[in-house]
């Protein structure tokens, strides 16, 4: 059974649905917005490495101060924080901010969608009736999709 359809009192069950997608879309978006902003800190810091394990190693006046040892000492530490960033990358979040934009889109144009069709006052009743149930079936189906790749979607219900 929908748990939409059995958690609307009211009876308005085409609005409950938009209502959970631009909820589930704005929720991703939210989640993109956030993927973008730590991918973005990860290679600002990536680059910041990168540039001190370059300094350690070829500015004469750094090499000199810090001595063979310690321009392997800095080489080997930022080898290693390299190599962690990209390994923490992994599993701190497996999509990109990308996947989570195109799915929130795709999620709140179910609303459009719904919104549309229930105000199209030119198609017969039978059929915009039809096209309505057409629509709620596949922002359902969308919904419960969302639900299963992503756990977290309702933790803020």
């Amino acid at each position: 059974m929908d748990p939409l359809r059995t958690s609307v009192s009211s009876g308005d069950y085409p609005s409950a649905v938009a209502a959970e997608c631009m909820r589930m879309g704005t929720r991703i978006a939210k989640r993109a917005t956030h993927a973008r902003h730590a991918l973005l800190g990860m290679r600002v810091f990536m680059s910041v490495v990168g540039l001190a394990a370059i300094m350690a190693a070829y500015v004469p006046a750094i090499t000199t101060a810090v001595g063979d040892a310690g321009a392997k000492t800095v080489s080997l530490v930022c080898a290693v924080t390299l190599i962690l960033t990209a390994v923490i990358s992994i599993f701190i979040d497996k999509n990109p901010p990308e996947r989570y934009v195109d799915y929130s889109r795709y999620i709140l144009g179910y609303t459009g969608r719904i919104g549309q069709v229930r105000s199209d006052d030119s198609l017969p009743a039978k059929i915009k009736s039809a096209r309505l149930d057409e629509v709620l079936i596949l922002a359902n189906k969308n919904i419960e999709d969302v639900r299963s790749m992503w756990p977290w979607i309702d933790d803020d219900k």
